[in-house]
């Protein structure tokens, strides 16, 4: 128990530098009632305005936008604990217009946030600005990876997106654990074919590798066996068109491993992902509603002739 707490002092502390003048909201569906108490426990030895808000899981997911804009500006920080996805942005940019600080944790097991939690936050954050920086100023990018992956996109005049976990300032948003940077290529330029042998969306751990042909930015087959089959009709489950290549990123998270936990499986340090999803996606540079993700293991990723990754290993 006591490295849970050391942990989530780590999170209210480190990631999100709670001060005693600060109201906390914990705002959590029936799953995460009992991480959310834990939660509780150590909040109120830094501040006394602490508070849990148990939800139904539909409120998270945007059902009813204004239900769950009244509970994200509820207090000056909210920490949210949820087994769902991000559907609908507005609610959650609304919130953050009004200076709120939120820590979304989805799906996170306690185990994750012991490991995860231990981590160099300012290391994370100053590799991950760096990364995206590059991001920022590049124009062409090659990924290959040992299975057979070539992929390459544009990233012209393109901003990087960066995701440190560190939530000091006013009106900011992180995905707790912290650790990626991202970028949208230019529409239609991504060419060539993925082969995704770490996790995937849908899927979870893969056992074996499955294989994405892209043509001007657009899934236009997936092969590989079983897997395969269950990432298509995964995809093929969602009223919009989900087959678009709208975030490309790297993970630079050092202590967070592979786990079956998209969202926590494309921050593993070395690794290379893929957001698809509908072209709408794509137009947030920080938020993005729900998108399905593929991790690469063992990337090579090459940036107007310059190495940046070679078989996972930063070359920067």
């Amino acid at each position: 128990m006591m490295r849970l707490e050391k942990a989530l002092h780590s999170i209210l502390q480190n990631c999100l530098k709670l001060e005693r003048t600060e109201s906390l909201q914990i705002l959590c569906d029936q799953e995460f009632q009992r991480l959310a108490q834990h939660f509780y426990q150590v909040a109120i030895q830094i501040t006394p305005s602490v508070f849990v808000t148990q939800v139904p899981k539909e409120v998270f997911i945007g059902y009813s936008p204004e239900v769950l804009i009244h509970f994200l500006t509820g207090a000056d920080v909210e920490l949210i604990l949820t087994s769902s996805d991000i559907h609908n942005i507005a609610p959650y940019q609304r919130a953050l217009a009004k200076g709120v600080r939120i820590a979304y944790l989805p799906k996170i097991a306690e185990e994750t946030l012991i490991r995860v939690m231990a981590a160099r936050h300012q290391k994370i954050s100053n590799r991950s600005e760096k990364l995206a920086e590059i991001f920022s100023i590049g124009k062409k990018a090659l990924v290959t990876n040992v299975d057979g992956t070539h992929l390459t996109f544009s990233l012209f005049r393109e901003q990087g997106i960066v995701e440190t976990g560190l939530l000091h300032k006013r009106g900011t948003f992180s995905v707790l654990p912290g650790g990626r940077a991202q970028v949208r290529p230019n529409p239609g330029t991504c060419e060539g074919e993925v082969v995704i042998n770490g996790a995937l969306e849908g899927v979870g751990l893969l056992q074996a590798p499955v294989i994405l042909k892209i043509k001007k930015g657009f899934i236009t087959k997936i092969y590989g066996g079983k897997e395969a089959q269950i990432f298509r009709h995964y995809l093929n489950s969602f009223k919009k068109n989900m087959r678009c290549i709208v975030r490309l990123g790297v993970g630079t998270n050092h202590r967070a491993k592979l786990c079956g936990n998209l969202l926590a499986d494309e921050r593993v340090l070395g690794t290379f992902h893929l957001g698809i999803g509908d072209l709408a996606t794509a137009t947030s540079t920080t938020l993005t509603p729900f998108y399905c993700r593929g991790v690469l293991l063992k990337p090579n990723l090459v940036i107007d002739g310059r190495q940046i990754l070679q078989n996972g290993k930063f070359s920067i």
